[in-house]
Parts: structure tokens; sequence; C-alpha cells
């Protein structure tokens, strides 16, 4: 068991800063950096991602917060210093995300490098989450557990901030690989969801039929995705036999 004091806020001349918004702000900047460099390197157009990070940060914590209040009540909607996101909300900044791209008829690209870096901004933002003491866990008598008020609990802020930093990895290689088109995306919701889905057995939050709400949601977007990544490969498959039949009748 290891005894934890959280760390709210840092004061600095007598303002006060909070470890979580902090952390937040870092995650962003550093994976504005990345994707930026990236697209650089890629010789893709900058200016097109100045337009995409501000529709993430407008409708990405739009949407999280929504879906925070959705569970927990819109009285401090406005009041976001302190907390109060759920990450499956940042699905409306992908959507919106992939509106621009088809409007602007941009390259997908753009989405995928964004995919890339995602879960390397969500582990610096659980990090925010673990000093803060939110999002936690349930009960354990494991040596790592973590008390703070009541009882030794999971770190599951730590446990996912480890998990996404293994995705990232994970989408980098892949993406080094050159495997597949478009397939960034469908990695990055797949092993997210999965993760998420088993990590919140471990979490501290209110349960619908069994299950909390981002493990609905994590559900939903796992059979979805599997769904997508089935369909490509038999689109995939088809096109493979359909080339060779081709070649097959022009020899004969």
């Amino acid at each position: 068991m290891i005894q934890f004091t959280p760390i709210r806020y840092i004061e600095i001349f007598n303002i006060k800063i909070y470890v979580w918004g902090l952390f937040v702000l870092i995650s962003i900047l550093i994976t504005f950096f990345l994707v930026y460099k990236r697209v650089k390197k890629e010789k893709l157009d900058e200016k097109i991602i100045y337009d995409l990070f501000l529709i993430s940060i407008i409708f990405g914590f739009l949407g999280a917060r929504i879906l925070y209040a959705i569970e927990n009540g819109f009285e401090d909607f406005f009041y976001i210093q302190k907390g109060g996101l759920s990450w499956y909300g940042f699905l409306l900044a992908y959507f919106m995300i992939f509106l621009y791209l088809k409007i602007k008829k941009v390259s997908f690209r753009y989405l995928e490098i964004i995919a890339i870096f995602l879960p390397l901004a969500q582990a610096i933002g659980r990090i925010g989450c673990f000093l803060n003491w939110d999002d936690y866990g349930v009960y354990t008598s494991l040596p790592w557990g973590i008390k703070v008020d009541d009882f030794p609990r999971h770190p599951s802020q730590l446990y996912e901030s480890f998990t996404c930093l293994l995705i990232f990895f994970v989408l980098l290689f892949i993406d080094k690989k050159k495997t597949k088109k478009n397939i960034i995306v469908k990695a990055y919701f797949l092993l997210y969801s999965f993760s998420r889905f088993i990590l919140d057995f471990l979490r501290d939050s209110s349960r619908y039929f069994g299950l909390t709400l981002a493990q609905w949601i994590s559900l939903i977007i796992l059979i979805f995705t599997s769904f997508v990544i089935s369909f490509d490969l038999k689109r995939h498959s088809f096109k493979k036999i359909k080339k060779n039949f081709k070649r097959k009748k022009k020899k004969d």
C-alpha cells in the first residue's frame, strides 16, 4: 500500500494553477508540436493543422464535457478547471475533423497522423488525473494500491496512461510498416476501446447493467470497428481475386 496526497493545484505568485488542467495543456501542446512536425516532414499543408487543432479543442472539450454532464449532472458544466471530461466525448471532434476533411476534399492522412499521437496525449493527461486523484480505481490489496482518504485503490489512471503509451508505440510501428491505407485510425479505436473496456472493471465508476458508460461505448466501437475492418479485408481479397482473374484472362 502506498500513501498518497493528491496535488490538486500549485500556487505561483498567489495564482492557483490546477494540475489536471496543466497536464491537459501540456498534452495538447506536445501533440500539436509532434503532429505539426510530422505533417511538415510529409510535405502536407501545415496551415490545415491549425484548423484541425482548433476543431479538436472546441468540439473535443464540448463533447467530452457534455458526455460527462450526462452522467454526472449539468450543474457545474462550465467549471472544468478541476476536471470533469469524459474521453469518449472527443468522438464529436473526430466526426467534425472527418467532416472538415471530406468537405475540403483534403487527404485523410491528417486524421491518421493525429490518431498516431492521440494516445500519447491521453497518457500525459491521465497522469494529471492521477495527481488530482480523479477517475480512481476500486479497492485492491495489491502492494501498489494507492491510499488517499479511505482504503487502498487501483491507480486506474496510471494503468490507462501506461496502456495508452503502449498503443502509441504500436501505432508508430504500424505506420512505419505502411501495411495498409487508413488502418491507423481503425487500429487506434480497436486498441483503445478494447483496453478501456478491460480497464474499467478496475475503475470506481457508476455502472449500468453491470458496465460503465465508457464500457458500453467501448463495446459499440469494438463491434463497429471490427465490422469495418472485416469488410475492408473482404473487399481487399475480392479486388485481389478480380485482379488475378484479369491477369489470367489476358494471358489466355
